[in-house]
């Protein structure tokens, strides 16, 4: 992977900036330059640079793969970038340095935050409990159309029957994601690998085998795009309008994601619990997985109870950056 310092004019700005002198310190315990006083974040439409996520999942993966240890390194191997490099980069993508983002996903970090969600949703804190459903800067409305259980309907709204939908490949914070709209509600947005599009548009057709698709990357959609991934003073205040069809049970699990708060972690099984199912793990678990509003419908937040970040449809590695991403956000 080539990483360059510029692109072509009238694209997004390169995922670097300059840091000046005054903004590093001599460090006397790890013998190194370190960061102080990093550059103010910037969200909207300058973070949805193209350039960006390949290059942080590339460094995600190699920490990954070294489980961390890659971080106390001079450099990383499969990047080879050295740390002042990815510094800038993640500077630029989630407003900290690569070590603060790391803090964000640390054993201690998660498990603090999945103690959290016990005292948040089962604990009597009115205050807290009033957090719930902030999943978002934007007010979130939902049109639920409820799929019948079995398969023995084969026509009908839940199948996208006089449905017109619009759609079109975006770039965004964790690389380009697949948007689709019925009007102005949002019925389905996905991640895309790099060969991937054709398999994401092929779903987008079998979740509404019965609507009109048409194929659509315009500037109102950029715009939504924007909207999505905004920080908090950035969204507007236009409400997101989504548009889920599923089966009640999922229904159920969807509307429960929607009360998790940007931040948060909870395992599957205190989701379960959460929604008064607590030996429904594992069809809370498909109920989660079978979400098709990523970002959104927050089911990255959701791990396993002994803080494992795995099992996400669209990569672990996009589900760490995305929790780390949020956790860093204003």
């Amino acid at each position: 992977m080539v990483l360059r310092s510029g692109i072509d004019k009238g694209a997004a700005p390169a995922p670097f900036q300059k840091i000046s002198s005054h903004q590093r310190r001599y460090d006397k315990f790890s013998h190194k330059e370190v960061l102080i006083n990093p550059p103010p974040f910037f969200p909207g439409a300058l973070m949805i640079n193209p350039l960006a996520y390949p290059a942080i999942a590339m460094i995600l993966d190699s920490l990954d793969q070294d489980h961390g240890k890659a971080a106390a390194k001079t450099d990383i191997r499969a990047s080879d970038l050295g740390p002042s490099v990815m510094d800038q980069l993640f500077l630029q993508w989630a407003g900290v340095d690569l070590r603060h983002f790391l803090h964000t996903l640390s054993p201690d970090q998660i498990r603090r935050k999945l103690a959290a969600s016990v005292d948040l949703f089962f604990g009597a804190n009115p205050a807290e409990q009033a957090l719930a459903g902030r999943s978002h800067p934007c007010a979130i409305r939902c049109s639920l159309i409820q799929r019948p259980s079995s398969r023995s309907s084969p026509q009908g709204r839940h199948q996208g029957a006089g449905l017109t939908i619009r759609h079109g490949l975006y770039p965004s914070p964790f690389g380009t994601c697949l948007l689709a709209l019925s009007g102005e509600r949002i019925c389905h947005l996905s991640f895309v690998d790099e060969g991937q599009e054709s398999a994401c548009l092929a779903e987008l057709g079998q979740r509404w085998p019965q609507a009109i698709l048409i194929a659509d990357d315009t500037m109102p959609h950029q715009a939504k795009i924007r909207q999505i991934f905004a920080a908090d003073g950035d969204a507007g205040e236009q409400p997101l309008n989504l548009l889920l069809s599923g089966t009640s049970f999922q229904l159920q699990v969807w509307q429960a994601l929607l009360t998790l708060p940007r931040g948060s972690m909870i395992s599957y099984q205190g989701l379960a619990k959460y929604l008064g199912h607590p030996a429904a793990t594992r069809a809370v678990a498909k109920g989660v997985a079978a979400n098709a509003v990523g970002w959104l419908i927050p089911c990255h937040r959701v791990i396993r109870k002994n803080g494992e970040i795995h099992h996400y449809r669209w990569g672990s590695t996009r589900k760490k950056a995305m929790l780390g991403w949020e956790a860093c956000r204003p």
